[in-house]
């Protein structure tokens, strides 16, 4: 019991914030080889997916049944991207937007911090 807690939750969290949840896909998978291989006999397993991750995506009469297969869409979103730019606002970071008259462009991706963040901490030990 003291084991299957720890991995429920890291279940939990690998589905949920990875594409592992793609995974809970796979007999979806299965029964469109299944309804593939009716149709045609020698069609391998190798062939079927070929046919659906290989090859240039077709639409045709079973496109909604091929774009439920797993990794064909991706539908997970995981959010470590807006964790990171809170965690950027909370120390104090601003972007550092640059406009330029001539060509009317700008560059947000620098960052600089502001004087007084960089007093207060990083400075060298002092000895009295």
């Amino acid at each position: 019991m003291k084991k299957a807690i720890p991995i429920f939750f890291l279940a939990i969290y690998l589905l949920s914030t990875t594409q592992l949840i793609e995974l809970l896909k796979l007999p979806i998978l299965f029964e469109h080889y299944r309804e593939h291989s009716q149709i045609n006999k020698n069609l391998s397993i190798i062939a079927f997916l070929d046919i659906h991750y290989a090859q240039p995506t077709i639409i045709d009469d079973d496109y909604d049944k091929d774009m439920q297969l797993p990794f064909k869409s991706l539908d997970c979103f995981s959010n470590p991207l807006a964790f990171y730019f809170n965690q950027v606002q909370l120390l104090g970071l601003s972007p550092k937007v640059q406009y330029t008259s001539s060509t009317s462009s700008f560059n947000s991706n620098q960052f600089f911090c502001s004087s007084a963040f960089l007093s207060t901490i990083w400075q060298p030990p002092k000895f009295y």
